[in-house]
This record gives C-alpha cells, sequence and structure tokens, in this order.
C-alpha cells in the first residue's frame, strides 16, 4: 500500500505514456465527470477550458486517493476533466461552463461534477480532496453513461465552451448564474422529472421575460419555440407546441396539479433543459456577435420575437 503522497511530475508523466504525447504543463485539478464516457477516445481535449477529458486508469487516479487501493478492484475508467494549468478563469468557473455546455448538446439531467469528488494536486505533491453528496463510490458505478462523447460531439462541445468563455463575467449576469444553478439543481438527487421541468420553465421566464409581461403562456411558446427549433431541429409549430407543453406542465407542478401519467415527462424535461442551456449559449453569441450589446430580458425577447437569433 502507498504511503506517501502523489508527486504531480510522476502523474504528469504516467498520463503522457496513456495518451501518447508529452505533456509539458502540471496537471493540477481532477475533477470527476459523472455519467460521461467517451467513444473511441481515450482523451479529448477541450482546449477554450484549459482541460481535456480523460478515461483515467485506476493506477492513476488511486495515485490521488489511497482511499480506494485495498478495497476496489481496479477496472473502472471513470471520465476526469483534468486541468492543463492553463488560463481558464476560476476552476468552479471553468467546471459549471463545462456542464453547462454538456447540457447544452445533450439536454441530459446529468450530476454537477461537484457533487463527485475532486482532486486538486499541488507543486509540493500534496493533494486536497472534496468528496461531493455522491461520494467516491460514484466513481465506481458499472451502469452505463448517459452520455458517450463522440469526435464529433467534443467539436460541438469545445465550441459552446468557446462561445461562454469568450465573455468574461458572463456568469456572474444574475439571471445568466440562476440558470445555470437551476440545470444543476434540477438534476441533483431526489429532485424528479417534473420538478426539473418547472425549475427548467421558471428559469426560461427569469431570461426571456421581462417583469408583468401579458400573455404569459403565448409569448413564453414563442420565445421558448424558438430556442427549441435551434436545439433540435422540428417543425416550428411543434416547437412552438412543446414549448407550450413546457409552460402548462412548469403551473401544474407549481400549483399541485401535475399528473405523472398523462405527460411525457422525459421528452418535455430534457427539452426544457435544452432550452435552457440553448438560451444562455444564444446569449453569448449574441453579445460575442454584436446582436445585443447588454444583456435585456426586454431586448433578447424582441429579438426571438422577430427570429433575428436563428
Amino acid at each position: 500500500m502507498k504511503t506517501g503522497p502523489p508527486n504531480p511530475a510522476e502523474l504528469t508523466g504516467q498520463l503522457s505514456q496513456m495518451l501518447g504525447r508529452p505533456l509539458t504543463v502540471d496537471l493540477r485539478s481532477y475533477q470527476h465527470i459523472p455519467h460521461i464516457g467517451l467513444d473511441g477516445m481515450v482523451a479529448a481535449e477541450i482546449p477554450s477550458l484549459g482541460l481535456f477529458l480523460c478515461r483515467l486508469p485506476f493506477p492513476i487516479w488511486s495515485e490521488l486517493d489511497y482511499h480506494f487501493i485495498p478495497r476496489y478492484p481496479p477496472n473502472p475508467l471513470p471520465v476526469f476533466a483534468v486541468s492543463l494549468d492553463r488560463p481558464g478563469g476560476r476552476w468552479d468557473n471553468v467546471v459549471r461552463t463545462l456542464y453547462l455546455s454538456l447540457v447544452a448538446l445533450t439536454g441530459a439531467r446529468l450530476e454537477h461534477p461537484d457533487n463527485s469528488v475532486c482532486y486538486r494536486s499541488s507543486l509540493d505533491g500534496t493533494v486536497s480532496r472534496t468528496i461531493g453528496p455522491l461520494g467516491r463510490g460514484s466513481l465506481l458505478l458499472r451502469t452505463p453513461p448517459l452520455v458517450r462523447l463522440n469526435a464529433v460531439d467534443v467539436a460541438e462541445l469545445e465550441k459552446t465552451c468557446a462561445r461562454l468563455t469568450a465573455l468574461p463575467g458572463l456568469l456572474e449576469i444574475p439571471e445568466i448564474l440562476f440558470a445555470a444553478q437551476s440545470l444543476e439543481r434540477g438534476a441533483m438527487p431526489g429532485v424528479g422529472l417534473a420538478e426539473d421541468t418547472a425549475i427548467c420553465a421558471i428559469a426560461l421566464e427569469e431570461l426571456l421575460m421581462k417583469p408583468n409581461s401579458k400573455q404569459l403562456t403565448a409569448t413564453f411558446a414563442r420565445r421558448v419555440g424558438v430556442l427549441l427549433n435551434d436545439q433540435v431541429p422540428a417543425a416550428e409549430v411543434a416547437s412552438i407546441r412543446l414549448a407550450r407543453m413546457i409552460y402548462r406542465a412548469r403551473s401544474q407542478v407549481l400549483h399541485g396539479e401535475a399528473d405523472l401519467t398523462r405527460l411525457d415527462w422525459v421528452l418535455l424535461n430534457r427539452c426544457s433543459r435544452l432550452a435552457l442551456a440553448g438560451a444562455i449559449t444564444v446569449i453569448a453569441r449574441s453579445l460575442h456577435c454584436g446582436l445585443l450589446t447588454a444583456y435585456s430580458p426586454a431586448v433578447l425577447g424582441e429579438l426571438l420575437d422577430r427570429g433575428t437569433m436563428r
């Protein structure tokens, strides 16, 4: 059994050998990303965030956490976000951006990485561990991942991450931070599909509609319909109908009238998450290209009404 702390330089060497290319930077942060798998790849770099997603073998991540060595078999390949120690902003914002981009790509109810395990190594060889509600056992799940990323998916993921990181302070805008946190809260253990859908719908209202808006259902359906049509291309009338169903489902949940047997909550939940994550990325894209000079629900809503955001 190991008796001393891991050496970051040794870990860098092991990963370099595994990837088949040299890594000349110190690897400081190792954040487990629950429910994610990689198809046909050992690792995938996300340059805009200064990290790569990596199927980290047991011998490497057990160096960071000796708790596992005497107790568990060395066969899982959990996916970690491994920091390349480049400028990428605060680590919590980097992880939030990655999570938001994954939801925008997939619409999946992924556990936020903070609910799992994060290891931070320093130059002197010491390691700090942050263990979330899922505990260390989240590394050893034998169930298939909810999302498997291939090379095309990773390229789209990088595009979204790059849009979000191009605007420093984006996630500090109160409505956008609330939206990002809503996606995280909705996927927490104990929160059902109906509640998650309502949480997303409320955040969409905050983002897209000014206070005291009239014709709430019609306005919500029209604007969210544009977002859904952008995320999941379909007939426009179908997107608006889905958006209207999301808003009505939100009202049912808030008033304690949700019928869990009559609605397709899996579909509504995925679409509500896609729309909310998509709204954030649309705002980022519009600010970056100059369609918006500053975020405002009123101006954003008008652009969506005119279809200018597509």
